[in-house]
């Protein structure tokens, strides 16, 4: 098979940059496809944290062209039982374990459909017991974007794995309830509350400002941006992708409030 076209893959994992497996992969695919193109997301996952890796995926993949290739490797799985699986979307092709990775653009994506790969005269004739992206889905990635119909890896399948959703709670009139969901490498704390989330609780009460309680701290408004408060205070934002943020001006705020995921965070109105 000629290659015809290039092909934009992103690789998102848990690799880290201290280990070679990174440049593993992207050496097995250009052996595939010498005009593959690359796009690292990110390598700096929490190691086998499948929902942080979900989160990112769902935010990153919207801003990629149509038809791209995202190969993602977080696999606490790899060796067992749990399936490969190539998802395509509406935008996109997606090649990870199923392990609930892909929960995140599954539910934001017009329609999804999974195939459980099986193929396996893709994969690498040596496999081993640990190294799932360079023996199987590196080598898969490579002749996807090679040209190969996604449907010669598998047949369609109608149970990937999806994590729960958690979605913010209503409590009464006058408080939403949610949860850190991740850390970034700032020390903000995002969390599952959506400015569409806040923005329903203020128009049912008719009003225009909210307080954001967290670690028994209260924030009596939501910033516009990181600097309108000073530098040391603990604030409230909206962030890049629309989702409630607790930050330090030039700071911490994990550190400063002690937090870590699944801490709760509430948006509670004021009295009347």
């Amino acid at each position: 098979m000629d290659v015809k076209e290039r092909r934009l893959i992103a690789l998102l994992s848990d690799f880290g940059h201290q280990d070679p497996f990174v440049g593993i992969m992207k050496g097995l695919i250009l052996g595939i496809n010498p005009l593959a193109e690359f796009v690292d997301i990110t390598h700096e996952i929490p190691p086998q944290d499948v929902e942080a890796a979900s989160l990112v995926l769902r935010d990153a993949e919207p801003f990629f062209p149509p038809k791209t290739i995202f190969l993602v490797v977080v696999d606490p799985g790899v060796g067992s039982a749990r399936r490969p699986i190539l998802a395509v979307t509406d935008r996109s092709y997606f090649i990870a374990p199923d392990n609930g990775v892909l929960t995140g653009v599954m539910e934001s994506s017009e329609w999804c459909q999974a195939y459980h790969v099986t193929a396996e005269h893709y994969f690498r004739s040596e496999r081993s017991s640990t190294f799932h992206g360079r023996d199987v889905f590196a080598p898969v990635t490579g002749w996807l974007s090679r040209g190969t119909a996604h449907t010669n890896f598998g047949d369609p399948i109608e149970d990937p794995i999806r994590l729960p959703q958690r979605s913010p709670t209503l409590i009464g009139k006058a408080v939403l309830e949610g949860e850190v969901i991740r850390i970034d490498r700032f020390g903000n704390l995002g969390t599952n509350i959506r400015r569409d989330d806040i923005d329903r609780l203020l128009v049912a009460a008719g009003r225009h400002t909210a307080r954001v309680l967290v670690a028994g701290r209260a924030i009596e408004r939501i910033s516009s941006y990181y600097a309108e408060i000073p530098e040391g205070d603990l604030g409230a934002i909206i962030d890049s992708d629309n989702r409630l943020e607790i930050f330090v001006n030039r700071g911490r705020a994990a550190d400063a409030l002690g937090a870590k995921k699944g801490d709760k965070v509430g948006v509670v109105l004021p009295e009347p």
